[in-house]
């Protein structure tokens, strides 16, 4: 598969940006995981919703992780190329 050499890479910038970016989704996330969490404590819902909360907490930290060294990789490999098709 033909994939031409592109001409521009994109700002270094990109990493801070997408980081800070992932790290206020990932916050978000845990807000609301806590605050579920909270009312299973609170109204006492059936156990396997806490479980299940658990779990997506465990996802949330593996995601948050992953989400400091994404962005690194990505700049490595994208760019861009500006012309003209007719």
């Amino acid at each position: 598969m033909y994939q031409p050499e592109l001409d521009h890479k994109i700002s270094p910038k990109f990493v801070r940006i997408r980081i800070i970016s992932e790290l206020i989704g990932n916050i978000l996330g845990f807000v609301v995981l806590f605050v579920l969490y909270g009312l299973d404590q609170y109204f006492d819902w059936p156990n396997w919703i806490g479980l299940i909360l658990i779990g997506l907490l465990v996802l949330n930290v593996v995601g948050t992780i992953w989400s400091l060294f994404e962005p690194k990789y990505l700049y490595r490999n994208w760019g861009y190329q500006i012309g003209y098709h007719e």
